[in-house]
C-alpha cells in the first residue's frame, strides 16, 4: 500500500513540508508507504501541483486535505456573532436567543466559492490512474478564545481583517466554539457532497479526536488559530493506515 499526502495548509501537520521545490519523499512515521508532496506553496495549489500529483499517482491512494479554514477566515471575531441557524432538520439544534435566524443556504452559498476548484483537482488527478482518491476531514475548531486570541493580535491578515471591520484589536473577541463548529460542519458537509458526487470517498476522523465540546482536542493543538499539530498529524496517518488496510488495501 502507498499512499501519497497532498493539498493545503492542514496536510502540513502529517509531515507535507511545504518549503522549496516541488518534489515527491517519503513521510517518516509508524506507516509504512507514505509520501508527500512537498514544497510548491504560496498560499495556495495550482493546477501544475495537482498534475505534478497526477503524474505520480499510478496505482496510489491520494489522500487529499482541501482548505479547512473557512470558518475562521470569515467569522472568528464575536462581532460576526450576530446570527445562527439550523444546522439539520432532523437533528435537534441549539439555537441562541436575540440572534438572527438564517437559512443554511445562505452559509451554503457562502462557503460554495472556496470549494469551487474542487471537481477540477479531482479530475485532474484521475488522470493519473490513482487506485483511490480519498477527501480528508479538516481539522475541527479549537475551543480557547484564550489560547486563539494572542495569534490573532499577531497576524496581519487578521489585523487587517479586524481594521474591515472596525474592530480595535485590542478589543478582540474570539466567537464561540459552538458556532464556529457549527459552520465548520456546513463545510464538511459540502466537501462530502463533493466526495459523493465524484465517486469518491470522504474520510472522517475518529471522535477520540473530538473534545467533549466537540471541537479539537486541546492535545492536538498547534501554536497558531486554525491548525493541528504534529501529534494530531500522525494520528490521522495511522488512522488513514489502518483503514486502507481494513479495505483490503494490503493483506
Amino acid at each position: 500500500m502507498e499512499m501519497i499526502i497532498t493539498g493545503h495548509s492542514h496536510c502540513f501537520s502529517m509531515g507535507v513540508n511545504p518549503t522549496g521545490e516541488l518534489r515527491l519523499e517519503p513521510i517518516q512515521n509508524d506507516v509504512p508507504g507514505v509520501y508527500g508532496v512537498m514544497g510548491a506553496w504560496n498560499g495556495t495549489r495550482d493546477d501544475a501541483y495537482w498534475q505534478f500529483v497526477a503524474k505520480h499517482a499510478k496505482d496510489k491512494y491520494i489522500i487529499i486535505s482541501w482548505a479547512g479554514n473557512q470558518h475562521n477566515s470569515g467569522f472568528i471575531f464575536s462581532n460576526e456573532e450576530s446570527f445562527d441557524f439550523v444546522l439539520n432538520n432532523n437533528e435537534r439544534t441549539t439555537i441562541t436567543e436575540g440572534r438572527t435566524l438564517v437559512p443554511k443556504s445562505v452559509l451554503v452559498e457562502h462557503f460554495k466559492a472556496s470549494l469551487g476548484g474542487l471537481h477540477h483537482v479531482i479530475d485532474i488527478l484521475k488522470k493519473g490512474n490513482p487506485k483511490e482518491i480519498l477527501l480528508l476531514e479538516t481539522p475541527r475548531p479549537k475551543g480557547d478564545g484564550e489560547f486563539i486570541l494572542p495569534f490573532i493580535k499577531s497576524s496581519q491578515h487578521f489585523i487587517e481583517l479586524a481594521q474591515k471591520l472596525n474592530i480595535e484589536i485590542d478589543s478582540l473577541k474570539i466567537s464561540s466554539l459552538s458556532f464556529r463548529l457549527k459552520l465548520w460542519q456546513v463545510i464538511q458537509e459540502l466537501v462530502a457532497n463533493i466526495a459523493k458526487e465524484a465517486n469518491i470517498q470522504y474520510i472522517s476522523v475518529p471522535e477520540e479526536f473530538q473534545s467533549s465540546e466537540g471541537g479539537l482536542k486541546k492535545e492536538f493543538w498547534a501554536n497558531d488559530v486554525t491548525h493541528a499539530n504534529s501529534l494530531y498529524g500522525k494520528a490521522v496517518v495511522k488512522y488513514l493506515g489502518n483503514t486502507l488496510c481494513n479495505k483490503g488495501a494490503i493483506e
